[in-house]
C-alpha cells in the first residue's frame, strides 16, 4: 500500500466513522456559503468553467473512492486519477481565490466547495436513477406511463440547478 493510497483510505474510513458529524459540517458549510454568497459579493463558483472543474474533480474522487471501498481495488491509475482530481480542485480553488478579494470570502468559498465535492455525486446519482425510473409502457414516447421518467429527470435536474446552479456567479 503506497503512501497516497494509505492516506486516502484513512480519510475515507474517518469520514465513514464520523459520518454524522461530517455530514452536519458539510450541510452547515453549504447552507452558510449559499446564504453568504447571496447576500455579499462572495463568489463560490466563478462561472461555468469553474463549475466544470468542480464537477470533474468531484466525479473523479467519487470514482476512486468507489473503487477502493466497494471493489477493494486501488492501482496506479487510481493514483493518477486521485492526483488529477486534487490538482483540478486546487485550480478551482485558485480561480475562486483570484476572484474573491476578501480572505473571508476565500475561506467560505473553499468550505462550500468541499461540501459540493460530496453533493455533486449525490445529485448526479439522483439524475441517473431518475433516468431509469418509471413503468414501461410502449404507448408513450419516452416508454413510461404518464411521463413518470420525464418528471423524475426534470425534478432531479431542477434540484441540481437550485442547489448548485444558484452558486454560480459569472462576470458582471
Amino acid at each position: 500500500m503506497n503512501l497516497l493510497q494509505h492516506y486516502f483510505f484513512e480519510l475515507l474510513n474517518t469520514i465513514l466513522l464520523y459520518k454524522i458529524e461530517f455530514g452536519a459540517f458539510l450541510i452547515i458549510s453549504y447552507i452558510f456559503g449559499k446564504v453568504y454568497s447571496s447576500k455579499t459579493t462572495c463568489k463560490i463558483i466563478c462561472g461555468w468553467g469553474d463549475f466544470v472543474l468542480l464537477l470533474t474533480s468531484s466525479l473523479l474522487i467519487t470514482y476512486v473512492a468507489f473503487q477502493l471501498v466497494y471493489n477493494n481495488q486501488y492501482d496506479q491509475i487510481s493514483d493518477y486519477l486521485l492526483i488529477g482530481s486534487i490538482v483540478i480542485f486546487l485550480i478551482s480553488i485558485c480561480l475562486s481565490a483570484s476572484k474573491n478579494k476578501d480572505i473571508m470570502h476565500v475561506i467560505i468559498s473553499i468550505l462550500t466547495k468541499i461540501a459540493l465535492l460530496l453533493l455533486i455525486p449525490v445529485l448526479t446519482a439522483l439524475i441517473l436513477l431518475a433516468m431509469g425510473s418509471g413503468k414501461k409502457d410502449g404507448r408513450y414516447r419516452d416508454g413510461t406511463q404518464n411521463n413518470t421518467r420525464t418528471a423524475a429527470v426534470a425534478g432531479a435536474g431542477i434540484l441540481m440547478v437550485v442547489l448548485i446552479g444558484s452558486l454560480v456567479k459569472t462576470e458582471e
